[in-house]
């Protein structure tokens, strides 16, 4: 009976550790045209509660960093971050749609117009612009530590009930 205890135990364990939710990630590139050269990249991170195709909202960002061959910078997600909005609710961020991700406490921003040309900013200073930026949203890795625990309870299972029909 203890056997069965903790296999039960083992598996409710291993279905907690699987069910942890993950942040929602965006990839974006665009090709630079003025300050920099080749491609930028940038991510985007929103909270776990974000759902992707609905609003989006400030209590989402978790963080953004950008780069290009002009520089980098991260947009922390803390009090000071103050405005994150868009033209539309970008679905699933693919291709172009008006995006602005401002961090006030130090003049830097990022924006991508509807069609694609974007721009970012370190406090006075342009840093990079350029063409053809776009977003796809990440796939999110699936939870394989979970499904080990599992597989190991239920061999465990079995050779209990072997044992237990020999003896």
């Amino acid at each position: 009976m203890n056997v069965f205890k903790k296999i039960i135990g083992a598996a409710a364990f291993a279905l907690a550790a699987g069910s942890a939710s993950a942040d929602v990630v965006y990839d974006w590139m665009g090709t630079c045209t003025d300050l920099c050269t080749g491609n930028a990249t940038a991510v985007l991170t929103l909270a776990d509660t974000y759902t992707p195709g609905t609003a989006l909202a400030d209590v989402d960002f978790v963080n953004f960093s950008f780069s290009s061959s002009n520089g980098s910078y991260t947009i922390p997600g803390d009090d000071v971050f103050d405005e994150f909005w868009t033209g539309s609710m970008l679905p699933a961020f693919f291709g172009a749609a008006y995006t602005f991700i401002d961090y006030p406490g130090g003049g830097t921003y990022f924006q991508q117009e509807a069609n694609g040309n974007w721009d970012t900013w370190i406090g006075n200073t342009k840093l990079a612009s350029g063409l053809e930026g776009s977003w796809t949203l990440r796939t999110p890795a699936v939870p394989l530590p979970a499904s080990l625990p599992l597989l190991l309870a239920g061999v465990a299972g079995m050779g209990a009930l072997s044992r237990r029909r020999k003896g």
